[in-house]
């Protein structure tokens, strides 16, 4: 039976109120509004639980002390949550779509990927930190902790996006490693970006030392799939060094004002998981453009 492949119609939006996560907010509003999706706004806490209280003169017990304490964390954490919100949906103007928030205790990196996946999100929307900041970022490592472990599409927007290119997604480049998931992949992306009429689709594959003439084919049978089914003859094929990736990487994406990249990260073998999730981490370290990682 063939798979049914569906647009996103939900959006996930982790924030912890950082500057950074106000980006991504804000990204995936402008996206949402144009994509005709929903956002959830998904805030997680720190909840230490409590070992030994000492209340002299108190009636109340352990629990009952411990229980209230969470509760009135929780509260204080509803309120944040609310102002956050507050202040993305004063910043990104009026718009007409569906927001939810949700603050829930526990640790940030489990708690977010278990959560998207058990309510079946189509898309989660996270900021990280560019290549101008440190990679020891807080949120920018439970970024790559989701990265590594949700099986979610996950669209990373870096800190250094400025608010002036949120507009959707036109110029897009398509990074291959020849997945076998890549034409579905496609697929998925093209369905979702299917209001977008002027669409330009760039597909960019990355030559190492072990590429040969079945490379040169695998690139022409994609860019051709591309042309033929999804009705995008102006699609155009480019190719990057391995060696020289980041800096090729920056010169085509000035030169094409590309404003979105994606790309699939596979979990296969050991050796191939290392290649594939270094060369992710690699290009969401570096990128000043939106990243929207597919896993398969």
């Amino acid at each position: 039976m063939a798979e049914t492949v569906q647009a996103f119609i939900r959006f996930l939006v982790p924030v912890d109120y950082s500057v950074v996560s106000k980006q991504a907010s804000l990204y995936a509003m402008n996206l949402a509004s144009q994509l005709n999706a929903e956002v959830h706004f998904l805030h997680v806490y720190y909840s230490p639980a409590i070992d030994a209280l000492e209340i002299t003169g108190s009636s109340f017990t352990q629990p009952q002390v411990q229980t209230e304490v969470i509760e009135e964390m929780g509260k204080t954490e509803e309120k944040l949550m609310e102002n956050f919100v507050g202040e993305v949906l004063q910043e990104a103007g009026p718009v007409n779509i569906p927001v939810k928030k949700f603050v829930l205790p526990g640790i940030p990196e489990d708690e977010i990927s278990d959560y998207a996946q058990e309510n079946e999100y189509d898309l989660v929307v996270m900021g990280t930190r560019g290549k101008s900041a440190q990679k020891v970022a807080i949120f920018g490592s439970v970024t790559i902790s989701v990265m590594d472990h949700i099986r979610i599409p996950l669209l990373v927007v870096p800190e250094n996006f400025l608010p002036i290119q949120r507009e959707i997604p036109n110029n897009l480049l398509f990074v291959t490693t020849f997945e076998k998931r890549d034409p579905h992949t496609l697929e998925r992306l093209i369905r979702f970006l299917t209001p977008v009429s002027n669409l330009k689709i760039f597909l960019g594959h990355i030559e190492t030392e072990e590429s040969d003439e079945w490379d040169d084919i695998r690139l022409k049978g994609l860019a051709d799939l591309i042309r033929t089914k999804y009705n995008r003859p102006d699609v155009e094929v480019c190719r990057f060094k391995e060696k020289d990736l980041l800096k090729e990487l920056d010169d085509y994406i000035s030169r094409n004002k590309i404003n979105a990249i994606a790309m699939t990260s596979q979990r296969r073998s050991l050796i191939a998981k290392l290649f594939t999730s270094d060369l992710t981490r690699k290009i969401l370290y570096h990128s000043t453009v939106p990243l929207l990682i597919f896993h398969s």
